[in-house]
């Protein structure tokens, strides 16, 4: 049977993988039409304002899209609860974070969370709705797969590169016929582009089979708010580690440098599209049973496969940005290439834990993920305020580096001593595993 799902891990990682292909190069070239259409100070005023739509999503989601993917994991195809109970939480989050975005608006339009734009209605707007798409979008893709239907969320990942790249080809050929400013425009294309996403993202939803008729029960809702707290505490805690270095870094330079610094960012984060391929597959495979220690053995082999290839993936990135990054993306970011190189170090730790943190999960021992993201806040605190105010973008690369690296080695560390499993190679594939990958 571990033989048998090996495989299908590996065929459906390998699947899944393919079709982050068009999201990827899609991700690029929309990076590149934004940075030419906005230049570094716009892309700098974007870039905060998605900030605090990922914040609020985060606040109000409760970390619910890995409840939705547990619960569908063991759904056994009735996913009637689990749909209605998104629709339930999305109507209360809609009318919470439609108000708390209008009251961030009238509090602090012009400061360093909401920066100045023209019209800044159009921004209240694009914050509000994207919210709630995201929210949309995020727990369908969970539950599609927890249930396991990789076909349909592979076919909704390629869809959307394609919607994306159509939208943002047209913004950049036909933009400057429009009167709005290039900020609005965008805005308004990545509102059209997240609708577009949902539409489909419903569409496959309706070729499951769905048992509707089975209502949703009060103790249904309280299984899905329980299992999700640790969850959501961590995700909390991940979103500091991961993104409160922006919000400082705007305190002290320049939105020109925040924009510079972001280009970086979402460049390496790219590669979350990997580790995401890994985990989302082997998520539900590995929680539909005990974790002994010989399937955690076999989750092992898994992380080191991703490792290795995001090593190479980096050296690769590595060694071309310097080049590459003046000449797609304009001059003015050619401090960028810098700033990717050195997020690239500290990134591999990041997407390996991801991929590590299956087996907290899977063992629901999700208090590890929580201990280990806290352990990385302190890090990431301290040293985003000793650094960030001296060496400015370059203080949060290495700030952040160093808190990746320490979230890793506690999820080891943590994971090793609660399930009592010895402390495998977590980062390079052996010969051993070659041939465990090769041979089947």
């Amino acid at each position: 049977m571990i033989v048998q799902g090996k495989l299908s891990a590996t065929q459906n990682i390998s699947f899944n993988l393919l079709s982050q292909v068009p999201l990827i190069l899609s991700g690029i070239i929309v990076s590149i039409i934004t940075a030419r259409l906005l230049g570094a100070e716009g892309k700098g005023i974007i870039g905060i304002y998605t900030q605090n739509i990922i914040l609020i999503n985060l606040l109000f989601g409760l970390g619910l899209n890995q409840a939705a993917t547990y619960f569908s994991s063991k759904a056994k195809n009735n996913l009637g609860p689990i749909l209605k109970f998104g629709l339930f939480h999305s109507i209360i989050s809609l009318i919470i974070t439609v108000s708390l975005a209008l009251v961030l608006f009238l509090k602090n339009h012009g400061y360093t969370m909401i920066p100045e734009i023209d019209d800044f209605y159009w921004a209240y707007i694009y914050m509000s709705v994207s919210i709630i798409l995201n929210q949309g979008n995020g727990y369908i893709n969970a539950v599609l797969f927890g249930s396991q239907e990789y076909r349909e969320a592979n076919k909704l990942s390629i869809l959307k590169a394609i919607i994306s790249t159509i939208l943002f080809s047209s913004l950049y050929a036909f933009g400057d016929r429009i009167n709005n400013s290039m900020i609005i425009q965008v805005m308004i294309v990545s509102l059209i582009g997240n609708a577009l996403q949902l539409l489909l993202g419903l569409k496959g939803l309706n070729r499951l089979k769905i048992e509707w008729e089975q209502p949703l029960t009060i103790q249904q809702i309280k299984s899905f708010y329980l299992f999700s707290k640790d969850g959501y505490l961590s995700s909390i805690l991940n979103y500091i580690n991961y993104r409160i270095d922006i919000f400082i870094l705007a305190y002290y330079v320049p939105i020109s440098e925040i924009g510079i610094y972001l280009l970086a960012v979402n460049l390496s984060q790219m590669f979350w599209l990997v580790s995401d391929s890994f985990s989302k597959i082997l998520i539900p495979i590995f929680t539909k049973k005990p974790l002994t220690q010989f399937r955690i053995s076999i989750i092992f082999r898994f992380v080191r496969l991703h490792g290795t290839a995001v090593i190479m993936l980096s050296f690769i990135v590595s060694v071309l940005s310097p080049l590459l990054i003046p000449t797609i993306f304009g001059d003015e970011f050619s401090e960028t290439a810098l700033l990717l190189n050195i997020l690239l170090i500290g990134n591999l730790f990041a997407c390996s834990s991801k991929v590590l943190s299956i087996i907290p999960f899977a063992s629901n021992n999700l208090r590890i993920n929580v201990i280990a993201t806290s352990i990385g806040v302190a890090f990431t605190l301290i040293f985003d305020f000793t650094l960030i105010p001296i060496f400015g973008s370059i203080g949060a690369a290495i700030a952040s580096s160093i808190s990746y690296l320490s979230i890793f080695i506690s999820v080891l560390l943590l994971s090793s001593i609660k399930l009592q499993f010895p402390v495998y190679n977590p980062l390079v594939l052996s010969n051993e595993d070659f041939k465990f990958f090769i041979s089947r």
